[in-house]
Formats: C-alpha cells, structure tokens, sequence
C-alpha cells in the first residue's frame, strides 16, 4: 500500500500522471498499467535531478505512454537529465536529444536524435540495411493442420479457447495489456484442452 503519511502529497503526482488511482489502494490490486505508473510517481516525487527509465512504456497504453511523454518533456525544461532505454526506436526519435548505439557490446555510434532516422537507428543497431526487414509474407493457404486445440481452458482465466497451426505458419497471441493474451500461459494454473497432431509431421522438424 502506498503510505498513508504520503499519500496526499502523493496524490497530486498521480493528477500529474492523469491517472485515477486512490493513494489507499492496494498495489496488489492494481492493474499492471497501474503498478507502472505508480513507479513512475515514485520516481517523479524525489525530485530526482537524473532519473533512469528502462522500458518505461512496455505495459503502458498509447494514452498513457503519451503522458508519460509529456512528464518527461516538463522534467527537461525543470533540468532534470533523464536516461530512457526503450527498443521502441519511435519513441527514442519522439523524446530524445542524444542517441547512443551499442552493437555486441561496442560503442556504435553517439549523435544527436535530429541526425538519424528510425531506419538509421535500426541499421546501425544490426550493422546492415534494414529496408526489407520484413519481407512479403508467402501464403499459407490449406496447408496441412500440424496442430489442433479445442476446449483450452485455464482455471479463472481461460475458458473454450481454439486454434489452429498449420504447416509453414507461425501462430502469434496479441491483444491489448489485460485483454487475455498471455492467460493461456498462465504457470502453475490447472489446465485443461483437446489437443490433436501427428507425431511424425514433428519428428523431422527443428524445434
């Protein structure tokens, strides 16, 4: 729980933040959004004069991480130097004066943001050019069924889930932070589901 001693001070870094988080709430009870946020409160209400965000933005939403952004533009203009590690390279562009490229360990390359690109960025990152980073796809069409589930159900978190994998084709899960994409996975959760697929369609494939 946040301190009750602190929390009306507190209180007005979460309005700060644009969040509706009660300072007497549990951070148990939080979302993960919401556990990211207060961790930035935390920080913001130091006045910290530098201040390290590693992948602040990884659980937030668009709007959230937009004001994120605009604390972070505040605390510039207060002097307060800021270390933001992020892999999302349009956000490096969008907020950061210096860029600095490590590749294998070595110092790449240090400049300022307004220097390079995002595909500058990106190709200085793997050492090659990046322009057909990601080739058209091939069709996948009515190739063979390498996989089968049905009635996939994770205790309290899941229920009747399906997919399908075929040959030549890889299955991704996506969706929003606390939309369910990663319950299916859920660890030591019981697990139940119909699952059908033919071992020797497996046994000469790479794993």
């Amino acid at each position: 729980m946040i301190a009750r001693g602190c929390a009306r001070g507190r209180s007005n870094c979460s309005l700060s933040l644009e969040t509706e988080i009660d300072p007497r709430q549990l951070v148990s009870d939080l979302s993960v959004p919401q556990k990211q946020m207060v961790e930035i409160a935390k920080a913001l209400v130091r006045d910290a004069r530098v201040l390290v965000m590693d992948e602040p933005t990884a659980v937030l939403t668009t709007r959230e991480s937009e004001v994120l952004f605009r604390q972070i533009d505040r605390l510039k203009r207060q002097g307060v130097a800021i270390l933001y590690t992020s892999h999302k390279l349009e956000e490096v562009k969008a907020i950061a004066d210096i860029v600095t490229v490590l590749r294998d360990g070595r110092h790449v390359v240090t400049t300022s943001v307004e220097s390079l690109s995002v595909d500058d960025m990106a190709t200085q990152m793997v050492g090659r050019d990046v322009s057909d980073l990601f080739p058209a796809k091939s069709e996948v069409g009515d190739s063979q069924i390498l996989l089968e589930v049905s009635n996939f159900s994770v205790t309290g978190r899941v229920w009747d889930a399906a997919f399908t994998l075929r040959a030549g084709e890889i299955l991704g899960f996506a969706g929003l932070v606390g939309a369910g994409r990663t319950e299916p996975y859920g660890g030591s959760c019981w697990v139940t589901a119909n699952a059908r697929f033919d071992p020797d369609q497996w046994r000469d494939r790479p794993h």
